[in-house]
């Protein structure tokens, strides 16, 4: 691709006939794309601070913030029937309770006729995404909550 010639440049090596210099357009299209790149690293850079300035906001003054909301509970009378609903993936139960509410839970529920239910709900804190809603049925057994769907 270079040859070796006596004089002219200060390394010594001239291009070749297949040795093309870069058009104009060539170097624009290029310029414009490291000027992208720049733009695009700025604004990651920028957002990075942000978030990190929010969670040591967060973790500096907001303690309380982290931690879990307190579960409010409500009577939902008592057991009236339950149907479990299989499925290939999970397993679905559907209560209906003596007040006339019908409730879907994720999972098999393990319940007798007039047995308490009980409605939990939490909100869900900063770091934690759950919400909590919950049907909880009080046996002779103990007590179990199941996630409502």
């Amino acid at each position: 691709m270079f040859q070796v010639i006596k004089g002219g440049r200060s390394d010594g090596l001239k291009p070749t006939a297949d040795h093309k210099a870069a058009e104009p357009e060539t170097l624009q299209a290029l310029a414009t794309f490291k000027g992208i790149i720049q733009l695009a690293a700025f604004v990651a850079f920028v957002g990075a601070v942000f978030v990190l300035n929010r969670q040591f906001y967060v973790w500096a003054y907001k303690q309380d913030a982290l931690l879990p909301k307190p579960s409010v509970s409500a009577q939902a009378g008592a057991v009236l029937d339950v149907d479990l609903h299989p499925s290939m993936l999970f397993n679905t139960t559907t209560v209906r309770s003596t007040t006339g509410q019908i409730y879907q839970v994720k999972g098999a529920v393990s319940a007798a006729k007039d047995d308490v239910l009980t409605t939990k709900t939490k909100e869900p804190g900063l770091m934690h995404l759950f919400d909590g809603s919950s049907l909880c049925v009080q046996s002779q057994a103990g007590q179990a909550c199941y996630p409502l769907l």
